[in-house]
């Protein structure tokens, strides 16, 4: 109930005069004072009947004696000095501080009493309750069997460690105990207190009640948490070298679903020697001595043999991780995790038929991207490649997948890692934690090459496609400087950027050395009318025949991006070139560049340019062109 606040002024005043009002003539009407009361009286005209003015606003009467005014019982609350007085002190030093009726004071004080003990039970009682008992010794017990019965698994020697674990145990129990039993002294006595307070309220003591402190005020000790936790033992391998290692470390059950999740499956691509969807090939090329290790993710598995182990044991081998291993090695419920922190611990072999030691942990390329900050968008219109506009981050980027052969991915990833040039197109990553493999590359919004010189070709002048064919042959040199023989330089494998500059960009058949030796019949996938005469007869690759297929490149580019050899298989391709035969240059080809052409496609490969010079020519050409 909400207190009237009332002002001294305002407060029972005599009907006759301005004094305090004590009394009430029923008859007439009328408020009165001390000294007006005896006057009314003295009418005799009129009958009277004069009661207390304040008893008639409640219905029960407080026996609380005004200390001020002894022969007055105290029916209002002052609200400034928080105690009861009498009418007759509101006239004197309480004139001008604020009131409340007393009943509602009484009232108003219950309710924080009784909200106050709800308040206590809710909180620091339940705590307190919580906290006194729950302690399974049960559990106590079943962990310190499981040391036993641990202990008849080793000798002797290492039974004094076993104690040192028990003795943990026993003091942690005997400190929960402890604990359990102090709160439940304090119990008693937050119950005592909670008792003695409902009594004062159920005997409606009022000097009782508004002289009560409070229950909190009582309560001086906090209470005591009790770990909750329960020790076990974590299984440990018996290892005679380390004691510590036969019996594993002392845990807790509030720690169980971490560790549980720390090792689970999910979390296996927080590792970094964890590559993810790398292929046979990109495994065996980062794997270098004795004792090196990864582990890698395969498709087309069922669920307890997708992981595949790598290693580096006087050779590269690749370790199939199934059910059976695992079981054996860390329980039915082991993991991939697991099993390799177990290898490492132990120095244990892969398998019986498999020798590999586990030492050293490869990490993931620092080319590896996190797959989130990929985002794919449309797909570019191309002839073969898979190529998505996209971003990384905030940056704009060129996403390319290969589902069908993730090995071409690969193979670019690890040479465009290392190629650092304008006109070979910009590595920012790869993301293989997932599928699809990704490759992202730098903008390149003008799209691949072939497409750029369909769309646009007749509108560019002779200038721009000289200008693009620069941008190949400087590319060209400089792999050829580094070593490398491309292989399959075609319009098709050039990319465009935003400002119009023309990059290399497919690496998938690229070879490091100045020889490379095809064995066997060529597959299906070399590109027959972009090959030198002596690659298609022989099988052998140098970087002149990259030149002989830089001519093919600029007859592409001169012709607006038409088919070479138009209406020529390539059986009848293979026929011909040997015998002399050569394409007619495309219509209003400058007699230059069709002069670079056929020294390009020159029988002999020593006859032909080299790339550094065809840097050179077509510079000259530009040059005399202004």
């Amino acid at each position: 109930m909400a207190s009237v606040v009332t002002r001294a002024q305002d407060i029972i005043r005599c009907s006759l005069c301005e004094n305090g009002a004590y009394y009430h003539c029923l008859k007439c009407r009328t408020i009165l004072c001390d000294d007006c009361t005896s006057t009314h009286l003295s009418d005799k005209s009129k009958n009277h009947e004069i009661v207390s003015y304040t008893s008639q606003k409640r219905n029960f009467a407080f026996d609380y004696e005004c200390a001020a005014h002894n022969r007055n019982n105290c029916e209002i609350y002052c609200k400034d000095c928080k105690k009861p007085i009498c009418t007759k002190c509101v006239t004197g030093e309480h004139r001008k501080h604020n009131f409340a009726d007393l009943e509602e004071a009484v009232d108003e004080k219950k309710a924080e009493i009784l909200n106050e003990i709800q308040e206590v039970e809710a909180t620091i009682l339940k705590e307190i309750q919580d906290n006194k008992i729950g302690l399974n010794n049960d559990e106590y017990e079943a962990a310190i069997e499981a040391i036993f019965a641990q202990e008849d698994l080793i000798c002797e020697t290492v039974r004094n460690y076993g104690s040192k674990l028990r003795e943990q145990i026993m003091k942690h129990r005997k400190e929960n105990e402890e604990k359990a039993n102090k709160n439940a002294f304090e119990e008693k006595e937050i119950l005592r207190i909670i008792q003695i307070s409902e009594s004062m309220l159920k005997s409606d003591d009022t000097k009782a009640i508004l002289e009560f402190k409070g229950l909190k005020c009582q309560l001086s000790v906090p209470s005591q948490s009790v770990d909750r936790s329960i020790p076990f033992l974590e299984d440990g391998l018996v290892n005679m070298d380390i004691v510590s290692s036969m019996f594993g470390a002392l845990m807790f059950s509030d720690d169980v679903e971490d560790k549980e999740k720390m090792l689970s499956e999910e979390n296996l691509s927080d590792q970094l020697w964890f590559h993810g969807f790398i292929t046979r090939e990109e495994a065996e090329r980062v794997l270098k001595k004795n004792g090196e290790f990864l582990v890698r993710e395969v498709e087309k598995r069922i669920e307890e043999e997708r992981f595949v182990i790598s290693t580096c044991w006087n050779g590269i081998t690749h370790f199939l991780v199934t059910k059976e291993p695992l079981e054996k090695r860390v329980g039915p419920n082991g993991t991939v995790l697991q099993l390799v922190r177990h290898l490492q611990t132990t120095g244990e072999a892969l398998a019986p038929s498999n020798p590999s030691v586990l030492q050293f942990p490869v990490d993931r390329d620092m080319c590896q991207l996190d797959y989130d900050n990929i985002k794919l968008g449309p797909k570019m219109e191309t002839s073969g490649h898979n190529l998505f506009r996209g971003t990384f981050g905030e940056q704009i980027a060129l996403v390319r997948s290969d589902p069908q052969d993730e090995n071409r991915l690969f193979k670019n990833a690890h040479l465009l890692r290392f190629f650092n040039h304008p006109n070979i197109v910009n590595l920012i990553g790869y993301a293989a934690l997932h599928k699809p493999v990704l490759l992202v590359m730098e903008d390149m919004s003008g799209g691949p090459l072939l497409m750029y010189l369909r769309k646009n070709g007749p509108s560019l002048t002779t200038r721009k496609k000289t200008n693009i064919c620069l941008d190949v042959a400087k590319g060209l040199e400089y792999i050829h400087e580094n070593n490398c023989i491309h292989r399959d330089v075609a319009a098709r494998n050039c990319l465009v950027s935003t400002d119009g500059v023309v990059k290399l960009f497919d690496f998938w058949m690229t070879e490091i050395g100045n020889v490379f030796q095809v064995s066997g019949k060529f597959g299906r996938q070399v590109p027959i009318k972009w090959t030198a005469p002596e690659a298609l007869l022989t099988g052998t690759y140098t970087p002149l025949s990259d030149v002989w297929a830089f001519g093919i490149l600029m007859w592409e580019v001169f012709s607006c991006g038409q088919l070479p050899y138009t209406g020529m298989s390539n059986k009848e391709t293979m026929e011909k070139i040997p015998k002399g035969y050569r394409m007619e240059s495309p219509k209003d080809s400058p007699k230059s560049c069709v002069n670079l052409m056929m020294k390009c496609w020159q029988e002999k490969p020593e006859k032909r340019c080299r790339a550094r010079e065809i840097v050179k020519g077509l510079q000259t050409m530009i040059l005399s062109e202004k």
